[in-house]
C-alpha cells in the first residue's frame, strides 16, 4: 500500500511539473505562404550580358500587433534567430536561399520584438518542420586595432538620431563608437569586424567610399582595409570558435492555413 501510494504522488508530482512547463509563444493567427523562386522566369541576354529578373522582397516588419513581410527562407531565419546569434552565422540548404515565402501573423496585445521572433521560431517549425541547432564553428573574423601612429578621429559631442547607414559604402555619422565603425566595415570585409582598439567615446565621421564598392557584402575586402588605414586604424584577420546555427531538415512547402 505504501508503495502504491509513493507511486501515485511521483506521478502526480511529474504531471505537475510538466504541467507547469511554459508553452512556447504563439501568434493568434498566422498565414505561411510558398510564393516561388526569387528568380522570375529565365535570364534574359541584353548584348552579351545576360540579365536575370528577381522577385521583389519585402522585409519582415513588426508593429504594433502584425508581423508582415516577404522574402526568401533565410532572411526570415535571420529574422527569426538574430537575437539569439550575435554575429549570425548559419548553415542551411542551398534552396532556402532561393525560395520566398509571405508571412502574415497576429500577436496577442502587448506582444515586444523580442517574443514576436520567439513566436516566428514556433510558427517556423510548426509550418515547415524546421529543425535545427547551434553548434560551434570555428569562422573567420577581423579585428580592428589601433594603427601605428595616433588615431586619426574628430570627437563628438553631439547626439545622432541616424542611427543607422541607408547607402552601402557611407558611413556619415555625427556621433558614432568604435564599435559602429566595425560594424561598418562588416559590410566590406564580409565577416564580423570586432573593436578591439580600446578607444572609448563618441567621434564624428564622414566616410563615401561608394564609388570603391561592387554593393555585395565581402566583395570588397580591401576598401575595409583601406578605411581603417585612414583612420589611423587598422584589421587584422583571425578566426574565432562561434555558435553557428544549422539546419537539419525543412520541408518547401508550409503546412495549409
Amino acid at each position: 500500500m505504501l508503495c502504491w501510494c509513493l507511486f501515485a504522488l511521483a506521478v502526480h508530482s511529474t504531471a505537475q511539473t510538466h504541467a507547469a512547463a511554459p508553452a512556447e509563444p504563439q501568434f493568434e493567427v498566422v498565414s505561411l505562404k510558398h510564393v516561388g523562386n526569387i528568380k522570375v522566369g529565365e535570364p534574359v541576354l541584353v548584348g552579351s550580358i545576360g540579365h536575370q529578373e528577381f522577385r521583389e522582397e519585402r522585409p519582415l516588419n513588426y508593429r504594433g500587433v502584425r508581423l508582415s513581410g516577404e522574402a526568401i527562407l533565410n532572411r526570415i531565419l535571420r529574422y527569426a534567430y538574430s537575437p539569439l546569434l550575435n554575429p549570425y552565422y548559419f548553415e542551411s540548404p542551398f534552396w532556402m536561399e532561393q525560395e520566398v515565402y509571405q508571412i502574415e501573423a497576429i500577436a496577442p496585445v502587448g506582444t515586444t520584438n523580442e517574443t514576436a521572433r520567439a513566436m516566428l521560431r514556433t510558427a517556423l517549425a510548426d509550418r515547415l518542420g524546421l529543425q535545427c541547432k547551434l553548434v560551434d564553428r570555428e569562422k573567420r573574423i577581423c579585428n580592428l586595432l589601433r594603427g601605428s601612429g595616433e588615431p586619426k578621429l574628430i570627437p563628438s559631442t553631439e547626439v545622432d538620431s541616424n542611427t543607422v547607414s541607408y547607402q552601402r559604402g557611407v558611413f556619415r555619422r555625427k556621433s558614432a563608437t568604435l564599435a559602429d565603425l566595425a560594424s561598418f566595415l562588416t559590410f566590406f570585409t564580409g565577416t564580423p569586424v570586432f573593436d578591439k582598439t580600446g578607444i572609448t567615446g563618441s567621434y564624428q565621421f564622414d566616410e563615401d567610399w561608394s564609388h570603391a564598392t561592387t554593393g555585395r557584402p565581402g566583395d570588397d575586402p580591401n576598401v575595409g582595409f583601406a578605411v581603417a588605414k585612414k583612420l589611423g586604424l587598422k584589421l587584422e584577420a583571425g578566426k574565432q570558435m562561434q555558435k553557428t546555427l544549422v539546419v537539419e531538415r525543412a520541408s518547401v512547402e508550409p503546412t495549409p492555413n
